[in-house]
């Protein structure tokens, strides 16, 4: 980790000058923090990829820290999100303060920390969130929140509370909980249970609004299921109504060598020419020469209308109804 050089050696099909270009920002944030620390510690050093264990506070925990910046005064925990699906706080963040309870344990007996600042860099969605808390409430949440609750988790007890953090839970596609959360929404057959499919038009505002609202995580949680129910099938497991069998496959050639080479005896090119897409020409010429070349020829159409919940960031557009396209006539007989 340099920041006077690229944070990207060598070359790779999913290595390309986008991805090169966030990490190197990542690199200025990291090295911005830590001259940030230097300035009141200036012993403060910089750890990359610092192995953080926190099994003190639940059994077996550990992770690993993209950044670890460590001084008297306040440690920083740095962790860089290279999706762009999900914007993640630093706020409240109970991944982050695990990884800082980690650092403490390490740390903390040599240096004077009293305050912990955690740093969540989301470069692809230029999301930068931060949070800092004392050591001592730090410490308290861990001891009085985290390690009671962990115990109740090993042991099989506590309750199953489905939310916004069974994104990324290995246990998705088998929890009954987050099970009834996404089939809630759905409307139910006479039972109350078993989920039905009415025409959309028989339904009313809230139930569309509710389903719609609802149906990208449903489907996401659907793939899981189906996905786990593969797997699962494939290791031998057998579920009831269902059987494993072949699936339709696309013929393939074995060797692509071989065929250009026997489709050109025959006095025909085996070859077609397609213009490269604007990722691949873009690392062919470099963002400066693409834009200097082909800026003019690049064209970037309005996206397609789509229905998302009102907490989204992005502008409400206005419905295109007779009202709002034509504009009413003057005069007399209007």
């Amino acid at each position: 980790l340099n920041g006077d050089e690229s944070t990207l050696v060598g070359d790779s099909d999913w290595i390309n000058e986008e991805m090169d270009s966030y990490t190197d920002d990542y690199v200025d944030n990291v090295m911005a923090e830590l001259a940030r620390a230097q300035e009141s510690s200036p012993a403060a050093f910089l750890a990359i990829e610092q192995r953080l264990d926190f099994s003190h506070i639940v059994p077996d925990g550990f992770g690993t820290g993209d950044a670890l910046i460590v001084g008297d005064g306040t440690m920083t925990v740095i962790d860089l999100k290279y999706g762009k699906g999900v914007e993640v706080s630093a706020v409240g963040n109970p991944q982050m303060r695990l990884y800082a309870l980690g650092a403490l344990a390490q740390f903390g007996m040599i240096y004077n920390v009293d305050r912990v600042r955690m740093v969540i860099f989301q470069p692809r969605l230029n999301n930068v969130s931060v949070d800092e808390i004392s050591v001592d409430e730090l410490t308290k949440w861990g001891r009085e929140v985290v390690t009671p609750r962990a115990g109740l988790a090993i042991n099989g007890e506590g309750e199953l509370n489905a939310g916004e953090w069974c994104r990324f839970c290995r246990h998705a596609p088998q929890c009954p909980a987050l099970a009834a959360q996404y089939l809630e929404p759905l409307p139910k057959e006479s039972d109350e249970v078993t989920p039905a499919a009415p025409a959309p038009e028989t339904l009313t505002d809230d139930q569309v609004a509710n389903i719609v609202s609802w149906s990208g995580e449903i489907k996401k949680w659907l793939s899981k299921v189906e996905k786990f129910a593969l797997d699962e099938a494939n290791n031998g497991h057998s579920y009831p109504g269902l059987k494993l069998v072949e699936g339709r496959s696309v013929r393939r050639y074995t060797d692509e060598g071989k065929v250009a080479a026997a489709v050109e005896k025959t006095g025909h090119n085996p070859y077609e020419k397609k213009l490269l897409g604007i990722t691949a020409m873009t690392k062919l010429l470099g963002k400066k020469q693409f834009q200097d070349v082909l800026g003019d020829l690049v064209h970037k159409p309005a996206g397609k209308p789509t229905l998302v919940p009102e907490s989204d960031k992005r502008p409400a557009l206005q419905a295109a109804t007779p009202e709002t396209v034509f504009q009413p006539l003057g005069g007399k007989n209007q």
